[in-house]
């Protein structure tokens, strides 16, 4: 048997996995000196300040991003993805980071998080790159903390198979932007003038 510890956190709640000689990884998580197996088959990589835990499911070469919660006295597994992928990260504020096939060849790095409606939705990191950008494609997320920067790695422009580290700062919307669009314009306006006669009533 084949043990392996990869995150912990503030409560001292360490993930892994083990691994049998036949049976795939198992995630695992160990709490207070007992160790609770968290099905179905798969491995735990990181738990955040909130108990949440992140990893994946199935076994290589078919694996799936993963979240399990706690509910009541059990633990529940959610897909993240529905193409091989891996939840490398999660912060306490839900966000969770990893790679994800965009076609069998060819992994991004991704960023899984809840959207107006409380779903949870994929986001390729690749999309905030700049057109003058010296990344040809950011592969893997590795980490997020709580501001959300993220840290991974990915391949340099016209330099396929080559490996540069990348951290990325979330730009802060900017204040006037009610209608979290990125941008300021007419539909803000519209937004505030929607508010205020709403609070006027």
């Amino acid at each position: 048997i084949t043990t392996e510890y990869n995150a912990l956190n503030d409560s001292s709640q360490i993930v892994g996995y083990w691994r049998g000689v036949i049976i795939g990884p198992t995630a695992i998580l160990l709490e207070n000196g007992v160790m609770t197996q968290m099905m179905p088959t798969g491995a735990a990589l990181d738990i955040n300040n909130n108990s949440k835990i992140v990893g994946y499911m199935g076994k290589e070469p078919n694996i799936f991003a993963c979240l399990w919660e706690k509910i009541g006295d059990r633990w529940l597994s959610r897909r993240l993805d529905t193409v091989n992928s891996r939840a490398n990260a999660i912060n306490d504020n839900g966000q969770v980071v990893g790679i994800s096939d965009l076609n069998t060849s060819l992994p991004i790095a991704v960023l899984y998080q809840k959207d107006k409606q409380n779903n949870i939705v994929k986001i390729s990191l690749n999309d905030f790159l700049l057109e003058n950008s010296e990344f040809g494609r950011l592969v893997c997320a590795l980490d997020i903390n709580d501001k959300g920067q993220i840290v991974g790695y990915g391949e340099g422009r016209n330099e396929p198979g080559s490996q540069y580290a990348f951290v990325m700062t979330p730009i802060p919307k900017p204040s006037a932007d009610l209608t979290e669009d990125g941008i300021v314009n007419f539909y803000d306006l519209a937004e505030f003038a929607n508010q205020w006669l709403t609070a006027e009533q």
